[in-house]
């Protein structure tokens, strides 16, 4: 498993554009809390899109490193992930996103992407996968 089974409410909303769920935002601590504490070791590949949506041509794809902790504190509104190895040849990865308006998590048979909105309509996409 790599995510955990659906810690949200069964009642979330479905995304706009049909291909996900949003989530809650009383549920994202919880829901990155399940994915933080799973006990697997997880891959993850972030990339940050300009305009809110993930068909941005301008995207920067970050490559699958390991996911070393994702977090989200509803005091301060701040989304906190850290990927890579912490080492001198393949340094870990600070990502924080400010002010999340919107979550959406997308599923497919193959994949999985946690996509985040902020405040500024920026979109950063996580998508973890299983071990290499």
């Amino acid at each position: 498993m790599l995510l955990p089974a659906r810690p949200w409410r069964t009642d979330a909303v479905s995304s706009s554009n049909g291909a996900g769920l949003e989530l809650d935002a009383s549920d994202w601590s919880a829901y990155f809390s399940a994915i933080a504490g799973n006990g697997e070791r997880v891959l993850a590949s972030v990339g940050v899109y300009s305009d809110g949506t993930a068909e941005d041509g301008r995207r920067r794809d970050g490559s699958r490193r390991p996911l070393r902790a994702i977090s989200y504190d509803r005091a301060t509104d701040l989304l906190q992930l850290t990927v890579g190895a912490a080492t001198a040849r393949a340094p870990a990865v600070r990502y924080f996103v400010a002010g999340p308006r919107r979550i959406t998590v997308e599923e497919s048979d193959h994949a999985r992407a946690i996509a985040v909105v902020d405040a500024s309509g920026k979109c950063t996409v996580i998508r973890p996968s299983g071990p290499r």
